[in-house]
């Protein structure tokens, strides 16, 4: 009798799974995120950047319509970048990084790094120079807009711990993913017209590098579910 009430048991819980695995697909399929990137639930799990980036589209103001998105752009100096977020607050050009343990780094140094345990540290190229390298060349595609209407926006996963993260600029930030809701709702001055984003966005949407069996993204005022 109990070895069936506990059969009866892991039934009814792997049913229980079954069924939120199949919701969780289905909403993710059905999200614009999906749709339009071409990603799959396998990708999402399965690739670390992705599901960053899923999560960062998610914390994007859903009040607000005035935003476009592109991913993984190869820029003319075959520069890559992770997303250039569009936002009447300015172009955010956002470097993804995806590492665990205490980071330390200062915005005029050209190596940050990693600290796993005491003994062992992992160096890694500063991301706020990667990102105002590739401001420059955005530049270069996009020569009337003004130095200040750049912002560089560094995103590491909620994994890590910031330590002695130092920065001066007013035009770069670090965060985590956690923290970007937040850093969404704070009152940013509004730099671009949704005209002005339509134009770049047009401009850029060439340089939108993706696999051959990804759709090309096309993202405009997502609301992920």
């Amino acid at each position: 009798m109990r070895v069936r009430q506990m059969a009866i048991s892991i039934l009814f819980i792997a049913i229980i799974i079954g069924i939120l695995f199949l919701f969780a697909l289905y909403m993710y399929e059905n999200s614009p995120f999906s749709k339009t990137t071409g990603y799959t639930f396998i990708d999402l799990w399965t690739d670390k950047k992705i599901k960053s980036l899923y999560k960062i589209v998610r914390a994007l103001p859903k009040e607000s319509d005035n935003y476009k998105i592109l991913f993984n752009l190869v820029l003319p100096n075959n520069r890559n970048v992770d997303m250039v977020i569009l936002h009447e607050a300015g172009i955010f050009v956002t470097d993804i990084k995806n590492l665990g343990g205490w980071i330390f780094g200062r915005e005029q140094d050209s190596l940050w790094a990693q600290a796993l345990h005491k003994d062992k540290l992992i160096k890694f190229n500063n991301p706020i120079i990667d990102t105002k390298l590739a401001i420059l060349d955005l530049k270069e595609v996009l020569p009337n807009l003004a130095r200040g209407h750049f912002q560089s926006l560094i995103v590491f996963n909620d994994n890590c711990s910031f330590n002695k993260i130092e920065i001066h600029s007013q035009n770069v930030d670090v965060v985590k993913v956690k923290e970007l809701k937040n850093y969404w709702k704070n009152d940013l001055d509004k730099k671009i017209t949704t005209e002005e984003i339509n134009k770049i966005y047009n401009a850029l949407e060439k340089y939108v590098s993706f696999k051959e069996n990804k759709k090309q993204p096309s993202i405009n005022n997502i609301t992920a579910n």
